[in-house]
């Protein structure tokens, strides 16, 4: 894979990480950043859904890793009114976020007016808020300044892990 290329998270694209953290755009090397996002976010194990089978594939997997990696948590709100009570509320899980201290990052809930069109179009919230497609419904001022939001939401959400994301 290309330094320029592109992997998306819920159609998020990781080259717009790079222009934020304003990390050089081209190289030939695959950049640590990429290889951390990767290896982080894409795995669906540090996905939190409010789905207690989430939270139990992340226990499990603390069972048999420990303190041999460092964990960061993203919290997938995948409904407009998340509950994460079993994540927020259980016995392990807390004990699991006292003797770990993952880093925890929120993904919020995104309109289905957007989402579903993103989804189908496979596009990513920078080509909208660029306004580098041609998808007439992602082209209305309402979703673009929501894709803004959206965007610079999980940024400030990417900020928190930047120690762990960046060498």
């Amino acid at each position: 894979m290309s330094f320029s290329s592109v992997v998306r998270l819920r159609n998020f694209s990781l080259l717009s990480i790079r222009k934020h953290f304003r990390l050089p755009t081209k190289s030939t090397a695959r950049p640590a950043l990429y290889t951390k996002v990767v290896r982080h976010l894409s795995m669906p194990d540090v996905l939190v859904t409010p789905d207690p089978a989430s939270v139990e594939s992340i226990l499990s997997w603390a069972t048999k890793l420990q303190d041999r990696v460092s964990y960061l948590i993203v919290e997938n709100a995948t409904v407009h009114q998340a509950d994460f009570s079993y994540w927020r509320d259980s016995d392990q899980a807390q004990q699991f976020r006292r003797v770990f201290e993952p880093i925890v990052l929120t993904v919020e809930f995104r309109l289905p007016e957007l989402e579903n069109p993103v989804r189908q179009h496979g596009v990513t919230l920078g080509q909208i808020v660029e306004r580098e497609i041609k998808v007439p419904e992602l082209q209305r001022a309402s979703l673009v300044i929501r894709a803004q939001s959206y965007r610079r939401r999980l940024f400030e959400e990417i900020e928190k892990a930047k120690g762990l994301l960046l060498p």
